[in-house]
């Protein structure tokens, strides 16, 4: 038989595939890379036709459009951490990121600024009665919008069906500020949320309506902000052999703030998570101290009472800062992947021997016929007290009603 290994990868997330923090333009971000593998992501809104500019003190900048493929940069990549002027192919959220693009782990600064596009315009339309069709512009919350519509062909007429905001929400106290001339129509009015693209839906009424639609857009100015963003790493995970796994986790926060971590763990390659249980059976976040340059706190976590027996699997932890800061937001933060393997050292460190000598040190196994199921020379150099050593059916207990524990060294 093997000895069990249990696999750890220790992880806060992958890049492109976690949330990142939600910013806005003229904000000035401070975080922290920490590993080589380390990305942090931020989520910024952008309109189509308008460009972003950003820069970074230390590490290399991505920018991935709002249907989540990477934007070449071109000549807007000026450096590895700065971009100007990135053109913006469409309305939606933008994900900044940054990593350490082949450097040292170490602390930056992030500055966005995004410019809007003016909004959108649609020449040379042409609607039969009774055809609808739907006109797209940008907008969010406290946006200004002109927009109109322009008959083009003498004898066009259309009607205004509506006005639907990003999630297909009608918004008819909108389309009642479009006022209907013989020239077409037009009207101002301010959006509510959500941002997106915004959709004004138009019916021909006459035969061959020919028009054009305009719709001027001036996004809302954000005051400036300046966040300081907690991270953290986990550095190390003790003994995980026996039943359960000390971690070190370091915390970084530019202003010294006190972080309650959270610590999760997966058994399906972080598809879902799970909060993990110390050893006295809480799930809540570690309180913890936070430094610029890291400060360490331990948490010991409960494997046996959380996977129960058989456990040797593929596991990953995530540490995930929860305190609040900034303006409220949260700020998760995922580490990169490290592996931690851990084979037990010959009988005393046999992982199936550790777990039932824990439980029968405070009695739990009591009334239990124990059976070891190792190489003869183990058992023989080391076996829990009042261990069989296990020869087949013939070892089990005529009376089918004892209940039996039987360790090894690991799994066929």
């Amino acid at each position: 038989m093997r000895n069990p290994v249990l696999f750890l990868l220790l992880m806060a997330g992958l890049a492109s595939a976690e949330p990142g923090v939600p910013v806005r333009s003229g904000d000035r971000v401070t975080s922290r890379i920490t590993s080589t593998e380390d990305v942090d992501a931020f989520l910024v809104e952008g309109t189509a036709g308008g460009s972003l500019t950003a820069a970074a003190t230390a590490g290399a900048l991505r920018v991935f459009g709002p249907g989540g493929g990477e934007i070449d940069p071109g000549e807007a990549l000026t450096a590895p951490g700065s971009l100007r002027n990135l053109p913006l192919p469409g309305t939606g959220t933008y994900r900044v990121e940054v990593d350490a693009g082949g450097g040292a782990p170490t602390a930056f600064d992030l500055s966005l600024k995004v410019k809007h596009g003016k909004g959108a315009r649609y020449d040379d339309q042409g609607l039969a009665a009774g055809e609808r069709a739907d006109f797209a512009f940008p907008g969010g919350e406290g946006a200004t919008v002109s927009l109109g519509v322009k008959y083009t062909v003498p004898g066009s007429e259309v009607t205004v069906v509506g006005i639907y905001d990003p999630e297909g929400v009608p918004h008819p106290e909108l389309a009642a500020l479009l006022v209907a001339s013989a020239k077409g129509a037009k009207g101002k009015f301010v959006l509510p949320a959500p941002f997106g693209e915004w959709r004004l839906r138009l019916e021909g009424v006459a035969f061959g309506s020919g028009f054009a639609v305009s719709a001027r857009v001036k996004m809302p100015k954000a005051g400036k902000r300046t966040l300081a963003l907690p991270n953290a790493e986990i550095i190390g995970a003790g003994d995980v052999s026996g039943t359960k796994v000390p971690l070190t986790i370091r915390v970084f926060d530019p202003e010294s703030r006190a972080q309650a971590v959270l610590v999760e763990y997966s058994l399906d390659d972080g598809a879902t998570w799970h909060a993990a249980a110390d050893l006295a059976g809480s799930t809540e976040p570690v309180a913890a101290t936070a430094t610029p340059g890291g400060a360490e706190t331990a948490f010991e976590w409960g494997t046996l009472a959380q996977l129960g027996y058989g456990y040797a699997a593929s596991v990953r932890i995530r540490a995930t800062p929860v305190a609040p800061k900034g303006d409220g937001d949260e700020w998760r933060d995922v580490l990169p992947p490290f592996e931690v393997w851990r084979y037990p050292e010959p009988a005393t460190g046999d992982l199936h021997a550790d777990i039932v000598a824990d439980l029968a040190a405070d009695g739990s196994l009591d009334g239990f016929v124990l059976l070891d199921a190792r190489p003869q020379a183990d058992y023989d150099a080391y076996h829990l007290p009042g261990a069989l050593f296990w020869e087949g059916q013939a070892s089990l207990p005529a009376d089918k009603d004892r209940r039996v524990v039987l360790y090894c060294h690991g799994f066929g």
